[in-house]
């Protein structure tokens, strides 16, 4: 899940000007995964807090917002700035 999602980062902090090929590839197989799995969105949120941690690289909203409509995709699973997956609910 961690590599399948960095692809996306560098478009998200802002350091890419459109998201890559393999990040909205990655991006749908993961939607498709969360919406298969009743534990994967949390799974998704937990991974994607942990990169942005990681690579201390905060989300633009706005990117957020680009991500879906330039990747074509209708998120199953949350992505945010500043995201607390232990406080999300996901359907419970």
């Amino acid at each position: 899940m961690y590599q399948k999602f960095a692809d996306c980062m560098a478009f998200l902090g802002g350091l890419a000007p459109v998201p890559t090929g393999d990040c909205c590839r990655n991006l749908l197989a993961l939607n498709d995964l969360a919406k298969r799995n009743q534990s994967s969105p949390e799974l998704l949120c937990q991974c994607i807090e942990d990169i942005a941690y990681v690579l201390d690289t905060p989300l633009l909203p706005s990117r957020i917002e680009d991500l879906r409509g330039q990747c074509e995709v209708h998120l199953s699973f949350p992505i945010s700035n500043g995201m607390n997956c232990s406080m999300a609910n996901f359907g419970a």
